[in-house]
């Protein structure tokens, strides 16, 4: 008797560990699981000069985040705990401002990522040649074009993309859905 109760009282105790070790905040061998940052606003708060930002991808808190104006994409990542082992920085525009609303994507290696943040639209300042020549009505020297005018401004609204050559009122209504600036 005195056996059995002893067995049981052993296994009591490794069910109380195991059921603090698995709800408590360490991570034990899960380093590729993130969690949500959560943002509390203060209602005395002035958040008219702040900007609310989605970040999700491989970064180590996705979640929205509080950023001030002038803020960058390597802010919004460091304010979410940094970058996964994954995640592709060669993709990326660490210097890229962000504005208020803007969904940013932080691509693991090898995922395709001239899609823009998630929506869909190919961001038209750093898609590739080829992902240029996907939209419609623009080939291969209209792409060439498109990427000479970036390396001298960037590219920011429709007026900027009348003055790419090869680019008309017909082409600009045709694409502009499916960029983003």
């Amino acid at each position: 008797m005195k056996k059995s109760l002893g067995y049981i009282l052993v296994l009591i105790v490794f069910v109380i560990i195991g059921l603090i070790v698995n709800n408590s905040e360490f991570s034990l061998g899960r380093s590729d699981e993130t969690e949500k940052v959560e943002i509390l606003l203060d209602d005395s708060e002035n958040t008219e000069d702040k900007l609310f930002v989605h970040v999700v991808g491989a970064v180590r808190y996705p979640g929205l985040i509080k950023l001030s104006p002038g803020d960058r994409v390597a802010d919004a990542i460091e304010k979410c705990g940094g970058l996964l082992d994954e995640a592709d920085i060669n993709m990326i525009n660490l210097a890229e401002m962000v504005s208020d609303e803007d969904k940013i994507h932080i691509p693991a290696k090898g995922e395709e990522t001239y899609l823009e943040n998630g929506t869909g639209k190919i961001n038209i300042n750093i898609a590739s040649l080829e992902e240029l020549c996907a939209l419609p009505n623009i080939g291969p020297v209209t792409a060439g074009n498109i990427i000479e005018h970036r390396k001298k401004s960037k590219i920011t609204c429709r007026e900027d993309l009348l003055e790419i050559a090869g680019i008309g009122e017909r082409t600009v209504s045709q694409i502009e859905d499916l960029i983003k600036y």
